[in-house]
């Protein structure tokens, strides 16, 4: 079966937002897949990347980027 995406903004105007609650929502109403922004990331302490990716390895979701 194909997966089923949503880009963050869809909820929110921002570039750099709470990503993990975002991780949660997608996940709750059933998208596998969450993109965002990828430029705030490049400012982010890879602390705050690792916490990112491990709440979306146990929601279950693949993270994708854009830069645009």
């Amino acid at each position: 079966m194909n997966k089923l995406g949503i880009f963050i903004n869809f909820w929110e105007n921002n570039w750099a937002v709470d990503y993990q609650k975002y991780i949660r929502k997608a996940a709750d109403i059933g998208f596998d897949v969450l993109e965002f922004q990828a430029q705030p990331l490049l400012d982010m302490s890879d602390a705050g990347l690792h916490d990112i990716r491990a709440c979306a390895d146990a929601c279950g979701i693949e993270l994708t980027y854009s830069l645009g």
